[in-house]
């Protein structure tokens, strides 16, 4: 098995400054807090009051994935053929021109010396238990160990499967693989045991949690254990209500414990349509682990 590669800290120094504004990208993604986004699948299955009004199941049915075609959330049967993807048991998978985009993206961020930061899986879920994912996520795996200039952001609401889906030798490095950041949703205290429980003691280059979308008080978190915090209130027509006060007490709980602010949106029907706090904008990143 080839090992990761660390990035040199020029590249990341550089790639932390602009991320979601690099001149040079060409993969541009509404999530204001990375570069651009990949997939391993398409599909996943609701776990809590956060999947309520799931973004990617909208955004899937409006390109014509629903009753008429085999479903992409959920475990099924069904399978499809299309361009560029097939689906198998219920979810898209894609072929190796999509894939070898990371190694392409890997290419370009290093001839400019830089990272880029990309998320996976914007569209599921890289953690559910679902064969097809599992099975290609541990292609996800082969291509983070020899695409160092690229730093992966893999969030997911599975806290629970987070150790038994690392690959063997992430505990060979102090801080996990170099290049990846791991993080958990928590769009409340009543799901705040996805990172004190789990999360909070993996080693890892960057903890993070997406308090987004913030449907409820978050108070019940280990600080000292997190790195990153994203907050958001929830976007499209069923958005549900977001109290800045909820976002101002993790602001200054973030200040006392040195962890990084990154304040996406109010809620609002498009996403990062007002990106502001009490007037002023937070995009802060955290500086990895060595």
């Amino acid at each position: 098995m080839k090992k990761p590669c660390g990035t040199n800290r020029g590249a990341l120094v550089n790639g932390l400054k602009n991320v979601g504004a690099k001149d040079w990208w060409k993969s541009p993604t509404p999530i204001a807090w990375c570069d651009g986004t990949f997939n391993i699948v398409w599909g996943c299955a609701k776990v809590s009051e956060g999947c309520k009004n799931c973004y990617a199941y909208e955004y899937s049915k409006k390109l014509g994935f629903g009753s008429k075609r085999p479903s992409l959330w959920g475990e099924t049967k069904s399978t499809k053929v299309g361009k560029g993807y097939n689906v198998e048991m219920g979810h898209r998978v894609f072929g190796g021109d999509y894939w070898n985009k990371l190694l392409k993206w890997n290419q370009m961020a290093h001839k400019k010396n830089s990272i880029v930061m990309v998320f996976t899986s914007s569209m599921a879920d890289n953690f559910e238990n679902h064969p097809i994912t599992s099975r290609e996520l541990e292609k996800l795996w082969s291509y983070i160990r020899k695409t160092p200039n690229i730093h992966y952001q893999i969030l997911t609401k599975r806290a629970e499967r987070i150790r038994e889906c690392l690959p063997e030798d992430w505990y060979d490095y102090r801080n996990g693989y170099p290049n990846v950041w791991l993080g958990v949703s928590v769009e409340s205290n009543e799901v705040a045991y996805r990172f004190n429980d789990h999360l909070a003691d993996i080693p890892a280059v960057v903890r993070f949690v997406s308090y987004e979308p913030a449907i409820g008080p978050l108070t019940d978190i280990r600080w000292e254990q997190l790195d990153w915090l994203i907050v958001g209130g929830e976007s499209g027509p069923k958005r549900r209500p977001f109290k800045h006060d909820w976002a101002r007490y993790v602001h200054q709980q973030c200040r006392a414990h040195g962890v990084g602010f990154f304040y996406k949106q109010d809620t609002a029907f498009r996403s990062s349509s007002n990106p502001y706090l009490d007037g002023k904008k937070y995009y802060e990143f955290p500086s990895p682990r060595a």
